[in-house]
């Protein structure tokens, strides 16, 4: 139903102001929602011609709707007490989209990432920029520390372009040191469109770290996809990186680690992986390499493991 997206959007927009997020499936199973939404609300069409006091408008509405139906939900509050915030942030994220052709996928959207929806808890939209029919392609994600060793930055490279050469599409957080080590290497396979995901933990209005900012735009000028659960505007705070991983393993069938500490993000992805039933790789270090305690410790548990790019793409 597309004015189930509309309510998604207020819905989404409200989990990012109080960092409370609510299950879609709740939503979507809900006879009285699905008639609320028929009756009451835009389709999704018009959503980027609704004016900020339509959005307003909106807001009430649907703030009225979890008064009723969710009384306890923790978005009851912020939807009454910050309700033209609310209005002003979704109206300028859209504005923002639309400025520079990037796009909101909602969870009920046909485009939306079928692995993704299958996810414990996915996110109820996400912001896009790029090409579209990445989504689609067969994704692994190369995932590592930020201060990895000169190895694991040089086999991320070479992985790079190996995964890409054989028809996938590498994505990563675009973190310094192997994500985007890997990033480059895709970059040198001078495939185009390249075949590359980004997921931010930031909006993509203000992409982060800003010291790989040239690499974004290369990747961007060359067709990859930028992904963001934040609205356009949103700075990347520090409890959003754990939080923007589980849309990294959540895309891909595969996750390669190239080096992890046990308490490091990479480790906390590797995790997330498993629980989402994803296949993980390690690259293998030395036995008393102490910056890859949690690479040492997933293979242990049963990860399958590998030494070299080289030997990745001898077999694969």
């Amino acid at each position: 139903m597309q004015n189930f997206s509309t309510l998604l959007l207020v819905v989404h927009a409200t989990s990012q102001l109080s960092y409370r997020w609510l299950s879609p499936s709740l939503l979507l199973s809900d006879q009285r929602v699905q008639d609320f939404c028929r009756t009451n609300l835009p389709t999704a069409c018009d959503v980027h011609n609704l004016s900020l006091q339509e959005w307003s408008e909106l807001v009430d509405e649907v703030a009225q709707l979890f008064t009723e139906l969710y009384p306890r939900s923790v978005l009851v509050k912020p939807l009454s007490s910050q309700r033209h915030q609310l209005a002003d942030n979704i109206y300028r994220h859209l504005i923002s989209c639309q400025q520079v052709d990037a796009r909101v996928i909602v969870y009920s959207d046909i485009l939306y990432p079928h692995r993704l929806q299958l996810i414990a808890d996915p996110p109820l939209a996400l912001t896009v920029r790029g090409d579209l029919s990445l989504l689609q392609m067969s994704k692994i994600a190369v995932i590592g520390s930020r201060r990895a060793s000169p190895r694991s930055l040089h086999e991320s490279f070479a992985l790079g372009r190996v995964l890409v050469e054989q028809g996938y599409t590498v994505v990563s957080g675009g973190a310094y040191g192997c994500d985007i080590a890997a990033h480059r290497g895709v970059l040198s396979s001078e495939i185009v469109p390249i075949p590359a995901i980004v997921v931010f933990a930031g909006g993509l209005g203000q992409l982060h770290p800003r010291g790989n900012y040239f690499v974004f735009e290369q990747l961007q000028e060359l067709g990859a996809l930028f992904v963001s659960e934040r609205l356009w505007h949103s700075g990347a705070r520090a409890a959003d990186f754990p939080i923007r991983n589980r849309i990294i393993s959540g895309l891909c069938q595969q996750v390669i680690v190239m080096e992890a500490d046990e308490c490091s993000g990479a480790m906390l992805t590797a995790r997330l992986a498993l629980t989402q039933n994803r296949d993980v790789w390690v690259l293998r270090h030395e036995a008393n390499d102490a910056r890859a305690t949690g690479s040492h410790n997933l293979i242990a548990d049963g990860a399958n493991s590998f030494v070299n790019a080289e030997q990745w793409e001898m077999s694969c």
